[in-house]
């Protein structure tokens, strides 16, 4: 049997998508000389998931239309 397609799940497999995520986080707030604190990443995680829930159920779209 052969196969055309080959797909990775490397979102915390291949890849630890949490400690890059939280690193861009803090180069970010780094940059615009903001203190990035627990609370505001915990804020930031809980809106991100609810972000992407939205996204799966097909609530929001990705794109100005």
């Amino acid at each position: 049997m052969s196969y055309s397609t080959l797909l990775f799940d490397i979102d915390d497999t291949l890849l630890d998508f949490h400690a890059t995520e939280n690193r861009a986080l803090e180069l970010l707030f780094e940059k615009h000389g903001i203190e990035l604190t627990d609370t505001v990443k915990d804020n930031y995680v809980k809106f991100n998931q609810s972000l992407w829930k939205k996204l799966e159920l097909g609530e929001i779209r990705i794109g100005r239309n």
